[in-house]
């Protein structure tokens, strides 16, 4: 079955526009990195950009996106890619609006037993990692994030 979209037939038929959305702060995008737990990977793989769902969670002490790669997360199933761009967008706090963080950076599979244990010891339920994990971080060089237009 195909899909068909109608287009407006003058600029008189185009919705309202919203109000731009506003920067956010670093805090405030650390916030919301902080309270989500699904996000998105953008990487490119053989010359191609390819958009990866994930589960993810923020390590305050690493000040970074961490990301479980193995069996239980099979679309980010290699480590192959050396930079991406990660996304997610975030529910509004009692301190922070609804918005959406960007971070780019180089990839780096952590390495320290002491990182790897407490950051498998504060994965948030109920996404088992399995055995095999392997935990990944984002070395992010830029942070941005914009709240939602309303």
């Amino acid at each position: 079955m195909a899909l068909t979209v109608s287009l407006p037939e003058s600029h008189d038929e185009l919705p309202v526009p919203v109000e731009p959305g506003r920067e956010l702060s670093p805090a405030e995008c650390v916030e919301l990195l902080t309270h989500g737990t699904t996000g998105r990977l953008s990487v490119v793989t053989a010359g191609r950009s390819e958009l990866v769902p994930v589960h993810y969670l923020y390590d305050e002490q690493l000040r970074r996106v961490v990301i479980p790669v193995g069996t239980a997360n099979l679309g980010c199933s290699h480590a192959s890619w050396p930079w991406a761009s990660f996304e997610v967008h975030g529910e509004a706090t009692a301190d922070t609006p609804e918005g959406t963080v960007t971070i780019s950076g180089e990839i780096r599979e952590l390495e320290y037993r002491d990182d790897i244990d407490r950051i498998s010891a504060s994965w948030p339920g109920p996404w088992s990692v399995g055995s095999d994990v392997r935990w990944l971080s984002i070395d992010g060089t830029t942070m941005s994030g914009l709240t939602a237009g309303g």
